[in-house]
């Protein structure tokens, strides 16, 4: 009797610690990604997203966006501009753009663009970036606009090494551009589809 009554108390204390230790090792939850481990939030971690596709002219663009995000599409283009989204997304607090440009010197463009903005940068950085068959840059910047604080991060992505350039951007109201918004910025650029129809 003693015997039995020793071994379900030893079974229930192995029972108890290794339910413990189950309980301790959890810890954040980790995605491998182009070789980096990024811990995400929980409020990332439950975003789905939906996938959009448009036909365009000369194009099929497909993307997706975090379920909650309103997508607005422009009829109003330029010379330069072939295909506008405008994104917002209250939930995640951001807004956006998603287009399809016509730029020959896209180094020349931008510096302009940079000159004729009416924000009063605090910090503007360029960078060169290869994702796929898409090659351009990634502009990383915080800004002013009267008394209000934005921050932005910004791909420009020649595509297949042609005059057409997509533009995937992000903006928040904030003084410094959100981690959370890295990983959507991530999903975006991941499920981003241009099917040129002259090359298919």
């Amino acid at each position: 009797m003693r015997k039995k009554t020793l071994i379900l108390i030893g079974t229930t204390l192995i029972i108890a610690v290794l339910i413990s230790l189950s309980l301790l090792l959890r810890g954040s939850v980790k995605t491998i990604k182009h070789g980096y481990f990024p811990i995400q939030s929980y409020a990332t971690i439950m975003t789905s997203y939906k996938p959009l596709q448009y036909d365009i002219d000369d194009y099929t663009i497909t993307f997706s966006v975090p379920d909650a995000t309103e997508v607005y599409v422009s009829s109003d283009m330029g010379n330069e501009m072939q295909f506008s989204t405008y994104l917002v997304n209250n939930e995640l607090a951001f807004r956006g753009y998603i287009q399809l440009w016509k730029i020959k010197d896209l180094e020349r463009f931008l510096s302009y663009s940079k000159s004729l903005s009416p924000f009063d940068f605090r910090s503007y950085k360029v960078s060169n970036v290869l994702k796929s068959e898409y090659q351009g840059f990634i502009i990383e910047w915080t800004a002013e606009f009267g008394q209000e604080s934005i921050s932005g991060k910004e791909y420009w992505l020649k595509i297949n090494n042609t005059d057409e350039v997509v533009r995937i951007s992000l903006l928040s109201d904030t003084v410094d551009f959100p981690n959370k918004l890295d990983n959507v910025i991530q999903q975006i650029l991941d499920s981003l589809q241009i099917d040129v129809k002259y090359f298919i």
